[in-house]
């Protein structure tokens, strides 16, 4: 998504609704050279936001940073299709072109894995991503730059099926039920002939 502006709990409300079945977002930081965490779509959770590298793997000069920003990806001279014809192309900058490389990335990682949630996803590009490389970042920003030159080496590592849960316990068996003992058998009664003298006990 290309979108930017301030604070709207609508854009969250619309990507937390995507997020929930099952759709991953991927939106642009803007180019505000600010704070990410202010403006709307980029500071919501639920979505991958993207800041924008130029040809050195430095923060463009107009990235949004901060902590709401997940990845980077090139995103300054970028030459992409365009309007006015069919073979059109124009070279421009922006978050909006780091934020299709991330895309696409995303879109490899769901066609080799359908069953990954959103968040799946997510840890599995920004393992594909290399880090502590982008220069010119505030410390509170992610340091991670996502290309797809990567993605065939590491596929197997990023891609790995988690491992299955070990089975639960079979439950335990149930207590036996409680049995009241037989009451003891009665003692015996001694009689005596009416004449007998009875003996002492």
């Amino acid at each position: 998504m290309s979108l930017g502006g301030g604070g709207s709990n609508r854009y969250d409300a619309v990507i937390g609704a995507a997020h929930a079945e099952g759709v991953l977002t991927v939106v642009a930081a803007g180019n505000n050279n600010g704070d990410a965490c202010r403006k709307s779509p980029a500071s919501t959770a639920l979505a991958i936001t993207v800041g924008s590298t130029d040809r050195g793997d430095g923060k463009s000069s107009f990235s949004n940073y901060g902590p709401c920003v997940d990845v980077f990806a090139p995103g300054r001279d970028i030459t992409a299709a365009w309007s006015g014809s069919d073979t059109a192309t124009r070279t421009i900058s922006g978050t909006s072109m780091a934020t299709p490389h991330t895309a696409g990335v995303a879109a490899q990682i769901r066609a080799l894995q359908p069953s990954l949630t959103p968040d799946e996803a997510t840890a599995a590009l920004l393992c594909f991503s290399t880090k502590d490389i982008v220069t010119g970042l505030p410390a509170d920003t992610a340091n991670a730059l996502l290309f797809n030159n990567r993605f065939d080496a590491e596929a197997a590592v990023c891609l790995e099926p988690a491992p299955p849960s070990p089975p639960s316990p079979p439950p335990a068996p149930p207590a036996p039920p409680f049995i009241r003992p037989p009451p003891p058998p009665p003692s015996p009664i001694n009689t005596f002939p009416p004449s007998a003298t009875p003996p002492y006990w």
